[in-house]
């Protein structure tokens, strides 16, 4: 059995309602924004790096998905577009209804060259990668930017 007195309830009442009456202190809601900060900093960086690689498959699919028409259109006895532009060039250079040339991303542009249907590449420098589709292949594959071997003859290493 407990027993307390007049000095005991003072002090556990005063416990009480100071405990009541404060709230969260400067520092501690300091430190709480501070932990938030760093967190979403860490999020948003690792993030960016995710951006360039969803960037860089959207345009090998994209640009994948354009080799059965430009064979196509060889094939046909028509001619291949050799420089395709931001988009809005036709694939077949005589014939739209071979689809257009994708419109690339930000910070991607086309940097090769169609030659004939045998013997033929194109490359697409954007980011820290570089798309090459080629003849050799017959398809297309991501390889370093620095890599300097996208050209109609030399298979890369996708």
């Amino acid at each position: 059995m407990f027993c307390f007195n007049g000095s005991d309830l003072d002090y556990f009442s005063m416990i009480t309602m100071r405990s009541v009456k404060e709230g969260f202190t400067l520092i501690e809601i300091l430190i709480v924004v501070a932990i938030i900060a760093i967190l979403s900093g860490a999020i948003l960086t690792s993030l960016s790096g995710q951006r360039e690689k969803a960037n860089v498959n959207k345009v090998l699919t994209e640009i994948s998905a354009r080799l059965q028409p430009m064979m196509m259109c060889w094939s046909d006895g028509l001619s291949v577009d050799s420089t395709p532009g931001d988009g809005e060039d036709n694939v077949c250079t005589t014939n739209a209804n071979y689809g257009l040339w994708p419109t690339l991303p930000s910070g991607f542009s086309y940097a090769g060259s169609i030659v004939t249907a045998t013997n033929w590449y194109i490359r697409i420098d954007g980011g820290s990668a570089r798309i090459c589709c080629n003849s050799a292949t017959s398809q297309c594959g991501v390889l370093p930017l620095a890599t300097d071997t996208c050209n109609a003859t030399t298979p890369g290493s996708f």
